[in-house]
């Protein structure tokens, strides 16, 4: 019995070893702002709250230096647009899908492992009838482009924490309100998140 249990150990436990250490996939739960840029359009300006939001991300690496990431965002913003000084304003959900390009930078210092992305996806924006003071105002779904870059600090083999720096280019909702006009504008999303490799 005792030789079964070491043969066993001799065979499982180094296959275990080479899997930890060719960790391909992790998966972080991130806290980051949403901070639009005020933008002017055509005699109407645009402006939305800074806000806080969750994002979760998933990471799979098929070589060393390169990975793809699929993410996950919500959060809740008000969007304000003034035109011949009446301002009105839309209370907001905010999904965010996304898919990125994820590059490894091929040095770590200090246990810190620098990277870059970009890609794109799409917001949603989802009027919420409280805060709201258009009638009308509909879910609208626009395009975006995302990049941005950032570190992960490596506290283990499997856990590290992760500072990032994002940024999205995207279509301005008009919630299908005639009266309104949607436009191209940046956002910046500073994060900091937890993640566990696996």
């Amino acid at each position: 019995m005792f030789r079964k249990v070491l043969m066993l150990c001799v065979i499982v436990v180094p296959s275990l070893c080479t899997a930890q250490e060719s960790s391909k996939a992790d998966i972080s739960i991130n806290v980051n702002g949403l901070f639009p840029v005020h933008s002017d359009n055509g005699g109407q300006a645009e402006s939305a709250s800074a806000s806080a939001g969750a994002l979760l991300s998933f990471r799979y690496s098929p070589a060393r230096f390169v990975a793809f990431e699929f993410n996950y965002g919500h959060a809740r913003d008000t969007r304000y647009f003034t035109s011949a000084g009446v301002e009105s304003a839309v209370h907001t959900g905010v999904h965010e899908v996304t898919g990125a390009y994820v590059l490894n930078l091929p040095f770590e210092i200090s246990r810190l492992q620098p990277f870059a992305l970009v890609g794109a996806g799409v917001l949603q924006f989802n009027p919420i009838s409280n805060g709201t003071s258009i009638s009308g105002a509909q879910s609208q779904t626009r395009p975006a482009v995302l990049w941005g870059m950032g570190v992960n600090y490596n506290v283990s083999r499997h856990f590290a924490m992760r500072l990032q720096y994002r940024g999205l280019f995207y279509g301005g909702p008009d919630f299908s309100v005639a009266s309104l006009k949607g436009k191209w504008q940046p956002m910046s999303q500073p994060s900091f998140g937890i993640v566990y490799r696996f």
